[in-house]
């Protein structure tokens, strides 16, 4: 999960206002719709000599073995694809929260994926880290009546209710890095696509660890609600810091918000003025923790999970926020679109997808950037690594 500093472009829509690129003729006319199709551009799944991109390693909620994007390319045939373009078929997809960099990627995967079989995005709707706001979007892209929500579920014991619900209604759901509570596949849900969240909470602590030379104290930053992802990642810091005995963990936090972290942060500093680095369970949370070190003098270092435009400063320009291991969100949603659509027709669908993490330092900011964005490394992140 990522949280912001500063965002791309940022998507607020309700259900009463069409999404921005969503077609507005009628059903009978969108059968013979010929937009060009978007190329996918998917991260391979191989490690190189670089050993930034990671080997699959992270296992299901229910002990799954995933599958690559290489699994799921193929679920999608000519014959079906001409069913979807055919079928009048509609979606809306469910976020937590939109004003970061790692949504407005997903989202552009599952609408460049949806545009290339014609399926119509009804919405997509913003729960900005409150429960009770994503639970009552849930409700309204219930009313819609589509063939498939993508979500990703804020706390999945507090959303099960509603999204079973939807089971019932016949919509078909596709997950985003964790699964509602109780529910089975293929039963209740498609699958899940994700990032291989173990292996990123690993590879940033060993950034820490590394940076540290395997000595030191430390503080980990959890995320406060029961996220399947989340909690993957603060796994794997721990158990990656027994390799290290000479690394005390002298605090565990559990926080909701980048404002929650930022005031532990202070605390933890207050308590524990030789405290040598934290790790933060992604970014928005880093980054606060940064922003704070840096405005008490000190000298703690960061390493935390997603690669945002703000991180991705503060790596390339030395700042306390010295590395990450990044998700690739744009391949994730084109990963769980195809799931959810495979499953709309009907067809088999493997219960978890992980695209690969990846290990991100300044050495490697300019092949990572490419990889998660899509696009050339900016401006100034190109004057940042040069300074």
């Amino acid at each position: 999960m990522k949280i912001k500093i500063q965002t791309i472009v940022s998507i607020f829509l309700c259900f009463v206002i069409p999404l921005s690129g969503c077609s507005k003729k009628k059903a009978n006319t969108r059968q013979n719709e010929t937009a060009a199709e978007p190329e996918f551009v998917l991260v391979p799944l191989v490690a190189d000599e670089t050993d930034e991109v990671q080997p699959l390693e992270g296992l299901g909620p229910n002990g799954e073995t995933p599958v690559g994007v290489d699994a799921i390319t193929g679920l999608i045939t000519d014959e079906d694809a001409k069913k979807l373009r055919e079928g009048n078929y509609t979606a809306v997809a469910c976020f937590h929260f939109l004003a970061n960099d790692w949504s407005q990627l997903q989202v552009k995967g599952i609408k460049d994926t949806l545009k290339k079989y014609n399926v119509k995005l009804l919405a997509v709707t913003d729960g900005q880290l409150k429960i009770d706001k994503q639970i009552a979007d849930y409700e309204s892209a219930i009313q819609l009546k589509p063939n498939l929500i993508i979500t990703i579920p804020l706390d999945r014991d507090a959303t099960a209710p509603i999204l079973r619900k939807a089971v019932e209604n016949g919509i078909k759901l596709s997950f985003i890095d964790t699964v509602p509570t109780g529910f089975t596949h293929p039963k209740d849900y498609a699958g899940m696509g994700t990032a291989d969240n173990y292996a990123n909470g690993r590879v940033s602590i060993e950034i820490l660890a590394q940076q540290l030379g395997g000595k030191g104290k430390v503080a980990l930053l959890n995320y406060k609600y029961s996220m399947f992802h989340t909690e993957q990642r603060s796994q794997a810091a721990r158990e990656t810091l027994k390799k290290y005995p000479g690394i005390e963990i002298i605090a565990e936090q559990s926080v909701e918000n980048p404002e929650e972290a930022a005031n532990k942060t202070e605390s933890l500093l207050i308590a524990n003025p030789d405290l040598d680095g934290v790790w933060a369970v992604w970014d928005g949370a880093g980054m606060a923790t940064a922003g704070v070190i840096k405005n008490m003098g000190r000298k703690t270092v960061v390493t935390t999970v997603d690669l945002s435009r703000d991180s991705a400063y503060s790596i390339a320009s030395g700042g306390l926020l010295i590395g990450t291991g990044t998700q690739h969100p744009y391949d994730q949603g084109v990963a769980e679109t195809l799931i959810g659509l495979a499953a709309v027709l009907g067809k088999p669908t493997p219960p978890y997808v992980l695209v690969p993490g990846e290990k991100v330092t300044r050495k490697s900011m300019e092949r990572s950037w490419k990889r998660v964005f899509k696009t050339e490394l900016p401006k100034e992140l190109k004057d940042a690594l040069k300074e």
